[in-house]
């Protein structure tokens, strides 16, 4: 049952089974062959740049951001938004949210790599301090040499059932209505950010993810 169809009849019973709301026109999740999933490096270098630009979004001091740069910093490390993020003395609030979130795509990213043991449901937040340790106190080095990828099907099965989660969160939202049990919308949307980019679906770069539902 590893085709997109049968997947996509399995997570739809195990959201059912929560008293979620399912979609049955939501389409299987197809990859095209022509795009291959993403490097363990490449996986790495997106989860320091994710860890970079969710500190500077919590808050972190401009001298402990500098030395993080200065630390990790490779040719392509950041994108140009990022990189204009990173630059900006005084950015607006909503763009400190919305960088200080992006820690959270790590939690998918890292555990795909089976750096980080669990991926537990997403009713709360990751532990983040655990995020950040986990990229901080290592070289890059260190973590490539760790990574190791899970297999890809466990992969696929994890972005399927977030992409299932995460429509079931429009849809109630959107009707003003509450699910049967908690979910955090924010660390449903950033890890099905991460895995869709992880998994490399449609050939979209970091910025380019689309989350149509």
């Amino acid at each position: 049952m590893n085709s997109p169809v049968g997947r996509k009849i399995r997570t739809e019973k195990v959201v059912r089974a929560l008293g979620i709301p399912v979609n049955k026109n939501l389409p299987p999740l197809h990859k095209d062959k022509e795009h291959e999933i993403r490097t363990i490096e490449a996986i790495i270098d997106r989860a320091i740049a994710n860890t970079i630009v969710s500190a500077k979004g919590s808050g972190a001091p401009d001298e402990v951001i500098d030395e993080l740069i200065d630390r990790y910093y490779r040719e392509g490390l950041f994108t140009p938004y990022e990189l204009e993020f990173l630059e900006n003395e005084d950015p607006e609030q909503d763009e400190l949210n919305t960088y200080s979130w992006r820690i959270e795509c790590n939690s998918a990213l890292l555990w795909a790599v089976s750096l980080v043991r669990d991926l537990p449901f997403p009713n709360d937040l990751s532990d983040v301090q655990m995020l950040y340790d986990l990229i901080l106190q290592s070289e890059r080095e260190e973590l490539l040499q760790q990574a190791q990828f899970r297999d890809y099907h466990v992969l696929m099965d994890e972005l399927d059932l977030y992409y299932r989660l995460h429509w079931a969160l429009v849809e109630t939202r959107l009707h003003n209505q509450e699910l049967a049990v908690s979910i955090n919308p924010g660390v449903v949307y950033e890890r099905r950010y991460g895995l869709t980019w992880l998994l490399n679906l449609d050939g979209e770069e970091w910025e380019e993810i689309t989350m149509d539902t």
